[in-house]
């Protein structure tokens, strides 16, 4: 596994930003690079990390024959070091991140492109909730304030800060702002509104782009995807390498989503209750991931009919069966009410991954659905 800069995908001008600011001898204490899900953040935190660690930089990236890039690639270089949430492991008195290393580095020499609930996966079987407990933030100080190995600089980096709570917030402020000699923070965010801004204050602020489709999509190609299966899977993913991905290895990610969503925009129309609620125990009887995928395909389900209504047709991307049934579905989605019903769903997708009762879920939103499509000029 190479964690150089050339292995995130895209983001050439966060690269360049990065690269520019240690050129001009202005590399920050504290960096936070925000960006959705997919984007990259934490590859490009690893490619930073790499590039200021290494003996013999290039002007575009780290060496990666030098000892301290192979031990970054190993993930064993002993002034990288790492925090991320984690769950309280029952009969410890006191859990840190250390207590999940081994599961973290396994995962990141496989994928550094990956969401919370794929982390829960590695590391549990049961719903917990991850979590930045105050002493985790006693641990970084620990950490940063060891000698450096190498006698250069050390690096933590910190995944997921956005879900740093106040009271962990407050112990880490201190060292944010004065920390030891040579220590660079970077921390990797999806929600960067969520931290206090007292935390905000002391970093500097680098905004991580959505992808653009043609990136995704000849990254696809080059990793042996079929050019026709990439463009659905960038389409997709919009803008989310973790979201393609997926997309373009599972053969059975799209199927039955596409009928399943066409049958409940039917129902939601008729409000035919008996068939909402054999469809919301349907639902009930998948998992959380899928449950999650069928909300965001339902939302660029929404998005392509929405461009198929008012844009035109020549910017739409749907498999000919979704196409046949937008040709009757998509006057139905119009300024009136796609707001509302991309909220509501993006809003039911939210109350998934926190575990509610699916059902009662899914039946309530088709109940909300049906309001919506009705509030309709074109009918």
């Amino acid at each position: 596994m190479s964690f150089a800069f050339q292995s995130v995908i895209g983001q050439s001008t966060v690269k360049s930003r990065l690269l520019h600011s240690y050129k001009e001898g202005r590399v920050p204490h504290a960096i936070l690079l925000n960006g959705q899900e997919g984007t990259g953040g934490l590859g490009l935190a690893l490619g930073l990390a790499r590039y200021l660690l290494c003996e013999n930089k290039g002007e575009e990236d780290s060496c990666g024959q030098c000892k301290s890039c192979r031990a970054v690639d190993s993930l064993q270089h002993p002034d990288l070091h790492f925090s991320f949430p984690f769950f309280n492991q029952t009969g410890s008195e006191k859990t840190f991140s250390d207590d999940f290393m081994a599961a973290w580095r396994k995962m990141l020499l496989s994928t550094t492109y990956f969401n919370t609930e794929f982390w829960i996966s590695q590391i549990t079987k049961d719903n917990k909730q991850l979590l930045f407990p105050v002493h985790e933030a006693n641990n970084i100080a620990k950490k940063v304030f060891l000698k450096s190995f190498y006698n250069g600089p050390k690096v933590m980096i910190i995944w997921m800060a956005d879900m740093i709570k106040e009271d962990t917030s407050n112990k880490l402020l201190k060292i944010l702002e004065e920390p030891p000699a040579q220590t660079i923070f970077i921390l990797v965010t999806e929600s960067m509104e969520q931290m206090l801004p007292t935390v905000l204050s002391r970093v500097q602020q680098v905004h991580v782009p959505l992808l653009q489709q043609q990136e995704i999509e000849a990254q696809l190609i080059k990793e042996e995807v079929s050019p026709e299966r990439a463009q659905l899977a960038a389409a997709f993913a919009n803008g989310n390498w973790w979201k393609a991905q997926q997309f373009a290895e599972n053969d059975d990610f799209n199927e039955g989503l596409d009928e399943f969503f066409q049958q409940w925009m039917r129902m939601c129309y008729k409000k035919d209750l008996f068939q909402i609620t054999e469809q919301s125990n349907t639902f009930q009887g998948w998992g959380r991931e899928i449950q999650k995928q069928f909300f965001e395909y339902a939302l660029e389900q929404v998005r392509q009919n929405l461009m198929k209504n008012y844009v035109g047709e020549d910017l739409v991307q749907m498999t000919p069966g979704e196409w046949e049934f937008a040709t009757k579905f998509s006057k139905f989605i119009n300024h009136f009410n796609v707001e509302d019903l991309m909220n509501a769903i993006a809003k039911a997708s939210y109350y998934v991954a926190r575990n509610v009762n699916s059902k009662l879920l899914f039946t309530q939103l088709s109940l909300d659905v049906h309001q919506m499509l009705r509030r309709n000029t074109y009918a």
